[in-house]
């Protein structure tokens, strides 16, 4: 039998309209000496087909009968016959095709390096170079050379940067220490676990040319990669488990070439392990599941009285300092770094404030802050017959305020609220996200005094998403009609609480709609949503000049729209969106939490049965407080699309 260099593994699953396109990046390399072995996970398209229209000696289809996930690992180790393995996937295609001749050319001259990737150039569903900077993926494969210490780091702190279809490498390590089966729990990391794998113990290369082309889908959601809230979560939960796997690194010093920050921890002639990484773990800069696996590692050492001794003795750590540890950090978000809230009080002989003559207080604000300051200020050589002040009682979000005292020197000011748009049972709601309060107070320069004692206190609270609402829908009028509810809006950072939301279709033959003639989807929504729906409705008896339809896209949450697509048996129809402010660019921005799209069908004769397949498709985004804002004080903030 004929040694066989490369064993090339291509995992297909639904990719019909791109899995041409990869095969034939392999099959077109200038490099011959391989085998492809395609493992189609039972595809319910037309992928199997396309393989089997194949008649190439090299390739080995393997079908399966039902859909299991995966395929690399069953490909390494039942079909496998190369030196050498390259992956790819069934949407994924190389770019050079040279790439796998530049890559054999470095692995055969370089025995220390166990597998060797390249650049990557991301593209669009059409193939087309993917143009988002600001996305993760736009730049992400672009890495430098690393040593293998240098590489455990960055994935510590970074987590993955390098392309599964770009690699090259060793049969025998991709699949030593039982490298396979450690990724078997996971969904959204394996790569990360087999690239820390493979450097706990060997060097890597990355070729810096782009050999290889990632796709990135225009649902996003679809790459196993890509942004969903289902991803993300899981995402957490697994980046919390694979820290486990540092605990291979096998002595201090190579611990210290990874984590230079363990040497003023290091104490001679004793080193343990997790204890090292729970400190690593609980670096400033990590991340909140990252540090949740440090303190699981220190309740672990402690509950063993041998090593808890031996922490105090070489380390001087004790369980006092572990509860010091677990009360530090809001690992639950229980009280979200969204809330963290900043007031200053300035004080200037003129109306201009800077920093410089500022006092600056951090809080925390959930639904409502009650403050109480008491400062001591110097100011010298007082030369203006005035002083002022101004005071922001919050940063970045929209709220309601009330002043309870305002006192200089014991004499009581009044502070004016600014861009107030209603002050209502005591409190100032704004309009505005950057709140302030302005009071102005006389000065005897001939008998002014250096120092000036300043009480002030008061109660800051976050607004409701149906107050905001409320502000949307009456700003323009005197009237104000002010809802105390319990709002779902994340008070900064724009994420509702529950990110549940539902889309409904109602179908009626009057303008009239219930929900029992309606078709609700449940969905996750973060800050976006794309949406493709497809409904089969049947209407019996239709006596009547129109069918109408209802379109809701979300429920309880301020939104901007856009309906790329709505089609009724193959047909565009139109469609008219109700309380939107402003539609620019197809995007629609609605001024209530409950938005709606309406559509009328006419109908021109008596029809005994009528069937309607519908297609709605587009996207949805969360309007941010600035957009709101921007809303409620008209042309005084630009509104951002």
């Amino acid at each position: 039998m004929k040694n066989i260099k490369v064993s090339v593994i291509l995992t297909s699953y639904n990719h019909s309209p791109f899995l041409k396109k990869s095969i034939d990046s392999v099959l077109s390399q200038s490099f011959q000496d391989y085998e492809l072995i395609i493992i189609d996970d039972c595809s319910s398209d037309n992928s199997c087909d396309i393989i089997e229209s194949y008649h190439d000696e090299r390739i080995q289809f393997i079908k399966h009968e039902y859909n299991r996930g995966g395929g690399i690992k069953e490909g390494v180790e039942n079909y496998a016959k190369g030196e050498y393995i390259a992956i790819l996937h069934s949407d994924d295609f190389w770019k050079d095709e040279d790439k796998l001749a530049k890559q054999v050319t470095y692995l055969d001259k370089h025995q220390e390096c166990a597998a060797v990737f390249t650049w990557v150039q991301v593209v669009n569903d059409d193939g087309s170079p993917y143009d988002k900077k600001e996305s993760f993926y736009y730049n992400i494969f672009e890495q430098s050379n690393r040593s293998r210490f240098e590489w455990l780091r960055f994935f510590f702190f970074n987590g993955n940067c390098l392309c599964h279809p770009s690699i090259l490498v060793r049969k025998n390590i991709y699949e030593e220490n039982g490298a396979m089966e450690f990724v078997y729990p996971y969904r959204q990391i394996p790569d990360l676990i087999r690239w820390i794998r493979l450097c706990l113990r060997h060097d890597i290369y990355i070729i810096p040319e782009k050999l290889t082309c990632f796709r990135v889908h225009e649902n996003e959601a679809i790459n196993t990669s890509g942004f969903s809230i289902e991803n993300a979560q899981r995402n957490c939960v697994e980046l919390f488990c694979y820290n486990r796997h540092f605990l291979e690194i096998e002595d201090e010093e190579a611990f210290i070439k990874v984590f230079p920050e363990w040497s003023e921890y290091s104490v001679k002639g004793y080193f343990n392990i997790k204890y090292a990484l729970s400190r690593m773990c609980l670096l400033s800069t990590t991340v909140m599941y990252t540090k949740l696996f440090g303190l699981a590692l220190l309740n672990e050492l402690l509950v063993d009285i041998r090593v808890r001794d031996d922490l105090q003795k070489y380390y001087g750590f004790s369980r006092y300092d572990y509860h010091q540890l677990a009360g530090k950090y809001d690992i639950f978000n229980k009280f979200s770094s969204g809330i963290k809230q900043f007031s200053t009080l300035y004080y200037s002989e003129s109306n201009e404030f800077t920093l410089k003559n500022g006092i600056r207080e951090e809080y925390k604000l959930l639904d409502s802050y009650a403050f109480s300051y008491h400062y001591s200020v110097m100011l010298d050589n007082i030369s203006s017959n005035m002083l002022y002040f101004r005071f922001d009682p919050s940063e970045e979000v929209l709220v309601k305020c009330s002043i309870n005292e305002f006192k200089v020197n014991g004499k009581e000011l009044l502070f004016r609220p600014i861009e107030c748009i209603e002050s209502f049972e005591g409190m100032d709601i704004f309009g505005t996200t950057d709140p302030m309060y302005i009071a102005e107070m006389s000065v005897n320069t001939e008998n002014a005094t250096n120092e000036y004692d300043i009480v002030l206190s008061g109660e800051v609270k976050a607004l409701t998403n149906e107050e905001i609402a409320s502000l949307l829908l009456n700003y323009q009028s005197n009237k104000f009609e002010y809802f105390k509810l319990t709002g779902k809006y994340d008070k900064k950072d724009r994420l509702p609480v529950n990110l549940m939301q539902f889309c409904s279709l109602f179908y009626s033959t009057t303008k009239e709609f219930a929900s029992e003639k309606s078709i609700r989807k449940e969905y996750m929504l973060l800050e976006t949503h794309s949406f493709c729906y497809e409904y089969s409705i049947i209407f019996n008896g239709v006596n009547c000049k129109k069918i109408y339809l209802r379109f809701d896209p979300c429920e309880g949450i301020f939104v901007k729209c856009k309906i790329k697509e709505f089609k009724v048996n193959g047909e565009e129809v139109i469609y008219k969106p109700l309380e939107s402010i402003k539609t620019v660019d197809g995007i629609d921005i609605f001024k209530t939490i409950d938005p709606i799209y309406i559509v009328e069908i006419p109908i021109k004769k008596k029809i005994l049965q009528l069937k309607l397949d519908i297609i709605i498709s587009g996207s949805i985004q969360l309007l941010s407080h600035e957009e709101i804002a921007s809303c409620i004080c008209g042309n005084k903030k630009s509104f951002r699309i």
